[in-house]
């Protein structure tokens, strides 16, 4: 039974469709994506599919061009362990199911950069409810926070906030009524950096998935008057949301 739920599992979400996936960074070997809507958050720990995409053929039992795995992550001890890995002939899943493994592997520590952030999206879910934190000079935009996530460890803390268009922001072509970022602020040099963001077709981050990005961007300093110092104020404790 376990196995017949595993299969159907992995045929939807391999031919879903490709807009689901989240990039995730990448290399010159692959470039990694999740997969947001298969996060299964329970008792401190979770569970999400990730895809990890060949720029060349690799080698298993055969050559393959696209692995997809689901990942168990600890909430509480920063770790994570992988669960079962299918691999695939062609790019993103396609082609040929060539070869499935399971795994029972001990968790193991978290490495900075693509996997803490892998571990923040996986434990940290994107927040529901939001509460008003500015509007624009025009009106154009409110701009909303989630007080509830907010994380503070040190001198820094991270926080969910949501930015909800009066007209349609563009993407390409492609438009889009809001914006969910995730971004860490460090409230004693006055700075911040961006780790997720994404953008949605309807407004407060609900309608399709217009496109998103999980990648820590660098350290920038937070602009005097702006939407940003607001932000940051807010999530190092110096101002509450409206």
């Amino acid at each position: 039974m376990r196995k017949i739920i595993l299969m159907m599992l992995l045929a939807f979400v391999s031919s879903s469709a490709i807009a689901e996936w989240i990039k995730v960074g990448g290399s010159e070997l692959f470039t990694p994506y999740i997969y947001l809507n298969t996060i299964n958050n329970k008792v401190n720990k979770a569970k999400m599919w990730e895809m990890y995409d060949n720029n060349k053929p690799r080698e298993n039992s055969k050559p393959f061009m696209s692995e997809m795995a689901q990942y168990e992550y600890d909430c509480n001890t920063v770790q994570r362990r992988k669960i079962v890995s299918t691999f695939y002939s062609g790019n993103m899943g396609s082609g040929e199911l060539l070869h499935t493994e399971t795994y029972n592997d001990a968790f193991k520590p978290i490495s900075p950069g693509m996997q803490d952030s892998l571990w923040q999206l996986a434990c940290v879910p994107v927040p529901t409810k939001w509460e008003p934190a500015m509007y624009n000079k025009g009106n154009t935009q409110i701009t909303y926070v989630n007080a509830a996530s907010i994380r503070k460890v040190n001198e820094k803390a991270i926080m969910w906030s949501l930015t909800d268009l009066k007209t349609a922001g563009y993407m390409g072509q492609k438009s889009y009524m809001s914006q969910i970022d995730r971004r860490e602020y460090n409230c004693k040099a006055g700075q911040m950096r961006l780790l997720f963001a994404s953008l949605h077709a309807g407004n407060m981050g609900v309608g399709a998935l217009v496109d998103a990005e999980v990648h820590p961007q660098d350290w920038i300093p937070v602009a005097t008057g702006s939407t940003g110092e607001a932000l940051w104020k807010i999530a190092c404790g110096i101002l509450k949301p409206r």
